[in-house]
């Protein structure tokens, strides 16, 4: 071995900076459809908005996979974008586990 190995978070973000321009992509995807959502509007306890701030809360939450149920999409445009907002997060979230565990291997 020349020197010593690199530590786990120097390695993390040498991945994640080599995968900036994907995880950068899934977040401006990410705010473009929270746009989407608070233009044809979510739900809060039954009462419709279309309050941007609100969308993009209701995006991260969803990106996200956790979910809390305060803020639901209101009709099948805002359904639909939520889903995709969804499927993006899952992306996300398996871009960087992956280089969690690269990052892991290489400090070992």
């Amino acid at each position: 071995m020349n020197g010593p190995k690199p530590t786990f978070f120097a390695c993390l973000i040498v991945y994640l900076w080599s995968a900036k321009f994907v995880l950068a992509s899934i977040i401006v995807v990410n705010i473009v459809l929270a746009f989407v959502i608070a233009h044809f509007g979510y739900s809060v306890n039954s009462v419709v908005h279309h309050s941007y701030l609100g969308a993009l809360y209701l995006s991260c939450i969803t990106a996200l996979t956790i979910g809390y149920g305060d803020y639901v999409p209101y009709g099948p445009v805002s359904q639909i974008t939520a889903v995709l907002i969804g499927l993006f997060g899952i992306l996300f979230a398996g871009i960087v586990v992956a280089a969690s565990i690269n990052a892991l291997r290489d400090s070992r």
